[in-house]
């Protein structure tokens, strides 16, 4: 599935990967069916196609009840979201992020410390922001023609 700019979106992607996931999982079976494999086969093979293996592998897949899969939030600008929430008192979101932000958990904290506190920066406050100024659309950036479809 590709865009009008000739560029496969992300959401394909992750939809495709999903949906790929979600075959292995359920698959039909009919009476000439053979060599079927075990849910157990099945999670296991979820599991590796997710490149958690190594990290699952200690765990008894017997005991696992469902899986979930927890989505990366993407930001327009691809940075953090440190901030309280606009719409909601009392709310507070720290996320990591766009794809890159699982590197940052070691640092992260004091920052979201500082915004508790109301001491943040105000070039982070307006950077990390909840809601924030989107910025304008580059024509080779794939993200960012994904929020123009969303965006209208």
């Amino acid at each position: 599935m590709r865009s009008s700019t000739g560029v496969t979106p992300c959401s394909a992607i992750l939809s495709t990967t999903q949906s790929l996931a979600l075959q292995s999982l359920h698959r039909r079976i009919n009476p000439t069916t053979r060599n079927i494999k075990s849910q157990r086969d099945s999670r296991t093979m979820f599991v590796r196609h997710l490149g958690l293996y190594m990290e699952v592998q200690r765990l008894s897949l017997q005991t696992m009840q469902e899986f979930r899969i927890c989505w990366d939030g993407v930001t327009p600008t691809r940075d953090f979201i440190i901030s309280p929430h606009s719409g909601v008192d009392s709310l507070f979101v720290a996320t990591g992020g766009s794809f890159h932000g699982f590197k940052f958990l070691p640092i992260i904290g004091k920052y979201v410390v500082q915004m508790l506190s109301d001491e943040l920066d105000p070039a982070l406050q307006n950077k990390w922001a909840w809601e924030r100024e989107v910025p304008a659309i580059n024509g080779n950036d794939l993200l960012s023609l994904e929020y123009k479809s969303l965006m209208g």
